[in-house]
């Protein structure tokens, strides 16, 4: 600096810092700044002030370019220039500029000093209001620290009253922030799952493969009534869909008669053919669960539990895993015969009128006549309207918290199952394109337009400051996480894509237009004789 002063005797300075200004004009002086304008009296210049705005050139000079920016990088995400901390001088001008009684007001701050015409609480400038704080702000939280770590940060630069409020919302609303969070999900109450009336409503699943049995099994196919919960296990050798319906025909049709409806996942065994066949022929209504999605279908789920549990201990017992098959009568007679939570009263009592005698405690001997069986059938029909005026409240009660949290329009992070050491937990923001039931939404991709489907409590809340421009340019960070690993199948006469992601459990469904360019596809499309033009 001192060569650039020597090459012109009469040098002209501006500066937008109007302390500046008035530097050689004051009186009283601190000693840093005696020392400073002592120096400075040994040369010839004049200080001009300008605005902020005016002051380009000396602006950008000032600013750190990188040499070389990704151009994947979120940059849109950060600042349009590097955020440099402001220095005292800024912080000074910028409390100069407000109202005299609003600088007043902070003399009545515990630990307030007036230094050099700088107000400072706790040995650091208050920071007034506008641009300043964001800036302070952003720089505190430029690691993506929590709340408490990123106040600690920022009061080390700086002060002002609501500092803490201000720091808690930032961080709330940054979008790195929440991409990289794994908690905070939306939570579902649950609800009573209670279904109509016996045997109305069936959720079905598979339990397998497990070791061959000496009778050649090697699953369970599982078949629960929402109603009672009386369930029926069926060992298979095989989960192909002909043995799977047969299965459900010969121990749950011909038994307890048709259903209204069969709930079940969306594996091969039950979402195929030969099943939709027999169902559309019995008037069968089917409702498919969100694929790896427990929840989806719990009951039956939390009866497979049971089931593992049961028949984990009784082949430990009987010391051979060849003769599981034979055991898996006496696990249904156990779940049957065991008083359900849900009902107050073991499913066989539901469905024949009294406990398994196995199961009872007392026993009278007495005959069943007529005047017995009229009794037990209004007995049992006491107990049927009971839980009967049970669903219907359960019902009322889902219908209530069914769209809980969210709402179309919203945006939402969608959680990632099965994250890569250094992959984000969450990929998005995507857009609510429909509320469904059972707690189910349709997503639409923000970059795509691509449509899917999963359960609300696998998302976050997305809510920040970003444009649009910029929320589209964080949602496609994750373009490099989804990679086709298999397509599963192709409905030709619907148009749609049974499709599994590499590193992803959950199966997805999407139109041929959005996969038409995949060579597999394009395979398939050959081989079935099919032209892609029809359908993009």
């Amino acid at each position: 600096m001192a060569q650039l002063f020597r090459l012109k005797d009469d040098i002209q300075i501006h500066t937008d810092h109007r302390n500046l200004v008035y530097l050689l004009q004051r009186k009283e002086l601190s000693k840093k700044l005696l020392r400073w304008v002592t120096v400075l009296s040994d040369y010839t210049f004049t200080i001009s002030h300008i605005s902020g705005n005016a002051n380009v050139m000396a602006d950008m000079l000032s600013r750190v370019q990188s040499t070389c920016r990704d151009s994947h990088s979120l940059n849109l995400l950060e600042a349009e220039e590097s955020e440099v901390r402001p220095s005292l001088w800024d912080i000074s001008e910028a409390q100069a500029s407000l109202p005299e009684e609003h600088r007043i007001g902070w003399e009545g701050l515990d630990g307030c000093t007036l230094v050099d015409s700088t107000y400072f609480v706790q040995g650091v400038p208050i920071i007034p209001d506008g641009k300043l704080r964001d800036t302070f702000l952003q720089l505190a939280h430029q690691f993506h620290t929590g709340s408490n770590a990123t106040y600690q940060m920022l009061k080390k630069m700086g002060f002002w009253p609501s500092m803490l409020n201000d720091v808690r919302r930032t961080v709330k609303r940054c979008p790195i922030c929440l991409k990289s969070r794994i908690r905070n999900y939306i939570e579902v109450e649950a609800g009573s799952s209670l279904r109509g009336k016996p045997w109305e409503t069936v959720a079905v699943d598979t339990i397998g493969p497990l070791p061959l049995d000496n009778l050649g099994a090697r699953y369970i196919v599982t078949a629960v009534d929402m109603f009672t919960r009386y369930t029926e296990l069926i060992p298979v050798a095989s989960d192909d869909a002909r043995t799977v319906a047969q299965a459900l025909w010969d121990r749950v049709f011909t038994r307890y008669g048709v259903p209204l409806e069969l709930q079940s996942d969306g594996g091969p065994e039950y979402a195929n053919s030969i099943l939709d066949a027999m169902l559309t022929e019995l008037k069968v209504l089917r409702h498919f669960t969100i694929p790896y999605h427990p929840q989806s279908n719990g009951l039956v789920e939390r009866r497979n539990a049971e089931i593992g549990r049961h028949l984990r201990w009784m082949v430990l017992a009987i010391a051979s895993r060849d003769e599981w098959a034979t055991l898996v009568p006496t696990v249904q007679m156990i779940l049957n015969g065991t008083t359900h939570t849900a009902t107050q009263f073991s499913p066989h009592e539901l469905i024949f009128g009294q406990p398994h005698n196995l199961f009872s405690t007392e026993w009278d001997g007495a005959e069943w006549g007529d005047k017995r069986i009229v009794e037990f059938k209004q007995s049992l029909q006491e107990v049927l309207r009971t839980l009967e005026d049970s669903v219907r409240e359960g019902t009322s009660a889902r219908s209530q918290i069914e769209t809980k949290g969210v709402e179309v329009g919203d945006y939402v992070l969608w959680k990632h199952e099965n994250p890569k050491k250094l992959d984000c937990p969450n990929r998005g923001p995507w857009k609510i394109h429909e509320v469904l039931p059972n707690h189910k939404v349709k997503l639409q991709s923000i970059v795509t337009g691509d449509i899917r489907v999963t359960h609300v409590d696998k998302l976050m809340p997305f809510e920040t400051d970003l444009e649009e421009t910029q929320m589209k340019q964080l949602a496609e960070s994750d373009k490099e996480q989804f990679e086709i690993e298999k397509i599963e199948k192709i409905d030709w006469k619907t148009g749609m894509v049974t499709i599994k992601w590499k590193n992803y459990d959950e199966r997805t469904e999407q139109h041929l237009r959005s996969v038409s360019h995949v060579e597999e596809v394009k395979r398939r499309a050959r081989k079935a004789r099919k032209n892609l033009a029809n359908y993009v």
